[in-house]
């Protein structure tokens, strides 16, 4: 096997964090041949990157503040059974935070946000198989859809409003009947509301092998005696060994400044 190079002072890009969007940013930009610095302390594509639901979610353009939430602010506020819990003596520290995520709670601000949303998420589901191709995880992903089920026909109508966010943004959506929806999944409990099917969401079946297989295909080990390791593949080094690292932005060569890009993730 291959060794990494020993010492390396000097990279265009230094991309902090080993998680899968700090993997793929590093794959990305080795393949246009940038000099890389991955930094990690721990086990690569570990946390939520190794535990998660496994979708693509390319439809979920609907920020979280929206009008429907701000309407319903004072009750996750005093409602005991609210999934929103808050020492009401840190209230005053709060309050500006507060007042902002109301502002963009608005119907103007939660239109322009989804937008962005939507601008990040484009062609991530054929990114996502591109890359899956190309580490040879491709049999993971699966392009089955997603189904959203609204289970009255008042969360139903409600749900108008994220219809019409999501095809704004480019987001195909197919609206089925609940009674449709029971013809296709007969196991599911009797529901008067009816559902959104996202057609080109993608599942992984097993998050975990794709981050294996991010580590097998885009990197090869070397451990030194004091368990340091040093990973290159192509234009990529990982650093674990934090404690003693300095991040210096800029550098100057015989020739010309470069700037170091720095990406937290």
């Amino acid at each position: 096997m291959p060794e990494a190079n020993q010492k390396r002072s000097h990279h265009e890009v230094i991309v902090i964090g080993g998680g899968v969007i700090g993997m793929s940013i590093a794959f990305r930009l080795a393949k246009e041949g940038r000099e890389v610095a991955l930094i990690e302390p721990n086990e690569l594509g570990m946390g939520a990157s190794y535990g998660n639901a496994g979708t693509i979610a390319d439809y979920a353009t609907i920020p979280v503040g929206t009008p429907s939430v701000l309407k319903n602010l004072p009750g996750l506020f005093f409602n005991r059974d609210s999934p929103l819990s808050v020492r009401y003596r840190t209230l005053p520290s709060l309050m500006p935070w507060l007042i902002e995520f109301a502002y963009q709670s608005l119907p103007s601000k939660a239109e322009t946000n989804a937008g962005k949303i939507g601008v990040l998420l484009k062609n991530a589901s054929d990114l996502w198989h591109e890359m899956g191709v190309e580490l040879g995880a491709s049999h993971h992903l699966h392009r089955r859809g997603c189904l959203y089920l609204y289970e009255s026909n008042k969360s139903f109508f409600n749900a108008k409003y994220d219809e019409k966010l999501r095809r704004e943004n480019g987001v195909e959506v197919e609206v089925i009947t609940a009674k449709e929806v029971l013809k296709h999944e007969p196991n599911l409990q009797p529901f008067e509301g009816g559902a959104h099917f996202f057609p080109n969401a993608t599942s992984i079946d097993d998050p975990g092998k794709v981050i294996a297989w991010c580590r097998v295909r885009g990197f090869y080990y070397r451990y030194t005696e004091k368990k340091r390791m040093q990973l290159k593949q192509r234009h990529i080094f990982l650093f674990q060994d934090t404690q003693k690292l300095t991040i210096i932005p800029t550098y100057t060569n015989t020739s010309r400044k470069k700037k170091t890009d720095i990406i937290w993730t």
